[in-house]
């Protein structure tokens, strides 16, 4: 009885999803719909307006290292003014004392500190827009590849349903064989029974699988701005040919060590620190000061994740680059099977003009097939997606 009552509701779902929805164009490639899931990406937008505001917030940086050193300039003329004041006239001295009364005279700890600002205010704000653009571009790929990973499961669920299709079509027939079989006393009532049982709940499967495809294209259209409802008549997987020729690992390695937005980052951050050591040591030229060693342990943990971020991103492109090689001998052993089956068929089909085995005999064939083709179809579109990770991570990124 449950069973009945969810296969009413499920029917009730998809007639009334299918009276709402809109129409749209037949067949829905990938390629096709790239564009809008980046120009709809949120996060995208956002790091856009922050990366504008960050170059407009990069002059006020540049006007305060100006002053900065328009202040150390001064504070050093006053410095060699007050070392020669015996030898000034009144006339000297007297402006002298103004100069000072409008500027004091920096301590050490001022000095250190506007020397930052002067040399370390631009490369900040520079690093703040560096690091803000590689994250829009990261965003940009992240929504890419999130695309991609979307419609290959919509793919896949699409080979499920007509897998399941075809596997209801071969049990409909053996179900019509039965019943005949049944009424002439050749089977017993258990048998047939058995085999409506099996019907029932494959069309019950397929019933799921339909809501799951109704779901996982609500959830595409939400990502690529279309009406929720917008329904397709075929999701093609034509433009997700994966490449199957793959360079060595250590050429993969050895780009992401170039490429990738952490190192690129991480090396930019390491040089204001480093330069920042510097600025406070020839302040305080001493290991043993408080600020020359907070310096420097800023400049050790900044070189620490540059190094870390390199070891990191080795194992990462050493377990993707795995992953592919994997991926490659499964699209072979695949192909095999594809290849066998294909054969078979051909055998079944000659067979079958010859009257020599039954037409369920040439469609459980057919279904062999169908299902050999999928396997290879899915595992090369695994490995264009994997392909993709490694691209995206040999590049800017993100991370795999």
């Amino acid at each position: 009885m449950k069973k009945h009552k969810l296969l009413l509701l499920s029917l009730i779902f998809l007639v009334i999803f299918s009276s709402t929805a809109y129409a749209e164009s037949s067949t829905l490639f990938l390629n096709n719909i790239i564009d809008d899931a980046i120009e709809n990406s949120i996060t995208l937008k956002s790091l856009s307006n922050k990366v504008k505001s960050l170059e407009k917030s990069k002059s006020d940086a540049e006007e305060a290292s100006k002053d900065a050193a328009q202040r150390l300039d001064t504070n050093e003329a006053l410095k060699d003014l007050l070392k020669n004041y015996s030898s000034l006239s009144p006339a000297e001295k007297m402006q002298v004392t103004m100069l000072i009364r409008m500027h004091i005279i920096m301590t050490i700890d001022d000095k250190l500190q506007f020397t930052k600002i002067k040399e370390l205010s631009v490369p900040n704000a520079d690093y703040a827009i560096l690091q803000n653009k590689n994250n829009m571009e990261i965003a940009k790929n992240s929504s890419i590849l999130s695309i991609s990973q979307q419609f290959n499961t919509i793919l896949n669920m699409q080979d499920s349903i007509k897998l399941q299709n075809n596997n209801i079509k071969i049990l409909e027939d053996r179900l019509n064989t039965a019943k005949i079989q049944y009424d002439n006393g050749l089977i017993s009532n258990k048998d047939y029974k058995t085999l409506e049982s099996s019907l029932k709940k494959s069309k019950l499967e397929l019933l799921k699988m339909q809501n799951n495809m109704n779901s996982l294209v609500i959830t595409l259209n939400q990502a690529i701005n279309k009406p929720l409802l917008t329904k397709y008549d075929e999701f093609s997987d034509s433009g997700m040919t994966p490449y199957l020729d793959i360079k060595s690992l250590d050429e993969y390695i050895n780009t992401a060590l170039t490429y990738r937005s952490e190192i690129i980052c991480n090396q930019k951050y390491y040089d204001i620190k480093k330069r920042e050591y510097e600025i406070t040591y020839e302040v305080y030229p001493s290991d043993l000061n408080d600020n020359t060693q907070q310096a420097k342990y800023d400049m050790e943990d900044a070189q620490n994740k540059l190094e870390q971020s390199k070891e990191d991103i080795k194992i990462e492109i050493t377990t993707l680059y795995k992953d592919i090689e994997k991926n490659i001998q499964d699209i072979n052993n695949y192909q095999k099977k594809y290849d066998a089956a294909k054969y078979d068929n051909e055998i079944a089909k000659k067979k079958y003009s010859f009257g020599l085995i039954s037409r369920l005999d040439v469609e459980n064939s057919n279904l062999n097939l169908l299902q050999a083709q999928i396997q290879l179809n899915q595992a090369k579109r695994t490995l264009y997606i994997n392909e993709l990770k490694l691209n995206f991570a040999c590049g800017i990124g993100p991370a795999a």
